[in-house]
């Protein structure tokens, strides 16, 4: 057997995503709010519209990301799921102006914006966890392809 680097998850604090809140404005508020309450991956999130939100029956429809997963780290096998809504999140889209257009996308500075890159969603949320005092420890230093592990990121909100 080949010797393994194991890297580990942590998990967030209710304190730390509390700070995470503070420091957001309204548009990254609504992502980690869905982050921490649903498990939804980021560029899910980023991506949806007034179409999948159905406040009637406090439930969010979604659709698969390309890598067919629509939780973090969950295969469903299904191209949609709903996901009923925690009180949190409910009061988040009720505060929401709404829009006529059913295609409108929810968070629309953040919506179809790579979840990698240097200006993608992934190193956004990471200024946010700095802007908070939230320090993650980080894997060895990658060289060439892939990136550096970190032990805290929006996959381990919920």
């Amino acid at each position: 057997m080949l010797a393994e680097v194991s890297e580990e998850r942590l998990s967030f604090s209710k304190d730390q995503v509390k700070d995470l809140l503070r420091v957001a404005d309204n548009q990254w508020q609504g992502m980690i709010l869905l982050g921490y309450h649903t498990g939804i991956r980021l560029s899910d999130a980023a991506n949806l519209t007034w179409a999948n939100v159905d406040l009637l029956n406090r439930s969010i429809a979604l659709s698969c990301s390309g890598r067919g997963r629509l939780l973090a780290g969950i295969r469903t096998g299904q191209k949609n799921s709903v996901v009923y809504m925690h009180q949190d999140l409910v009061t988040y889209f009720e505060s929401l102006p709404g829009s006529d257009d059913p295609n409108a996308p929810i968070f629309p500075s953040l919506y179809r914006k790579t979840a990698g890159s240097h200006g993608g969603l992934s190193n956004a949320f990471g200024r946010l966890m700095g802007l908070a005092g939230i320090r993650t420890p980080l894997g060895p230093e990658k060289r060439g392809k892939g990136r550096q592990f970190r032990a805290l990121s929006f996959h381990v909100l919920s």
